[in-house]
């Protein structure tokens, strides 16, 4: 059971967000989606192993002069494992696991400076369906945990 970490390039990262949103750093969640080249993020819950779908996260309003300290923490219904793909994104990578292989923390620096922080996971066949627990954290923000469901 692994998930894969796509990373994407977001140039102009979700500016229809960015309008109307508040001082306070705010998260997104959902799916990201693509159309006339612009790129958003919708507010999607449920996350299809056999289509591949994808659990991605945005936080608008945060400073982005420096490269982010972030720190995602999953809690799968499950034991599972966490694949990550390298890429020049991520900087002083470290992942912990539980004993029993159901809490992933995974910690970095985003390469990304001037950008809004993302990230995406994608589930395979293999990975456990049911409620997952997502928590964030962005430099020193923790975000409220947020919950989704990954079906087969």
């Amino acid at each position: 059971m692994k998930k894969a970490l796509l990373a994407l390039l977001l140039v102009n990262a979700v500016p229809a967000l960015a309008e109307n949103a508040p001082a306070q750093p705010t998260l997104y969640t959902g799916t990201i989606m693509v159309e006339n080249r612009q790129p958003t993020i919708n507010n999607k819950t449920e996350f299809s192993r056999s289509k591949r779908e994808s659990f991605c996260w945005l936080v608008q309003n945060t400073d982005t002069s420096t490269a982010p300290n972030i720190n995602e923490t999953f809690v799968s219904p499950q034991a599972t494992e966490f694949e990550i793909s390298v890429s020049q994104r991520f900087q002083q990578l470290k992942t912990t696991t539980s004993a029993d292989k159901t809490q992933h923390s995974i910690q970095y620096v985003l390469n990304t400076p001037n950008l809004q922080p993302y990230n995406c996971w994608t589930f395979t066949p293999s990975d456990p369906i049911g409620e997952y627990r997502f928590t964030l954290k962005v430099n020193n923000f923790v975000f409220p945990e947020q919950t989704f469901q990954v079906t087969p």
